[in-house]
């Protein structure tokens, strides 16, 4: 089972929609993903990495397919909160740094 399927099953028996984290260790952690600049959003229907243009090439060669790569215009939170208010999440964690 990969770290993002126990996290998965974590947030079922904690009766969590979505998490959002933004700690560059962590994100690293759960995705391999090694980049500056960016968030994830982490659901069961979805797993998004926000991240500036600057690290769009990194992240195809880092990510293993199931990590969806989602480019932000607006700001990290800005377009996070755009992505959690077009899903169906209701109960959203935030894991700061």
């Amino acid at each position: 089972m990969s770290r993002l399927e126990r996290l998965l099953a974590e947030m079922k028996q904690r009766d969590l929609d979505a998490l959002y984290l933004v700690d560059p260790a962590n994100i690293t952690y759960l995705t391999g993903f090694t980049g500056d600049e960016s968030t994830l959003l982490v659901s069961p229907d979805n797993v998004v990495l926000l991240t500036d243009g600057r690290f769009i090439e990194q992240a195809k060669t880092e990510l293993a397919d199931e990590v969806t790569i989602h480019r932000w215009q607006h700001g990290l939170t800005e377009d996070a909160v755009a992505l959690i208010n077009a899903s169906s999440a209701k109960r959203v964690a935030l894991r700061p740094a």
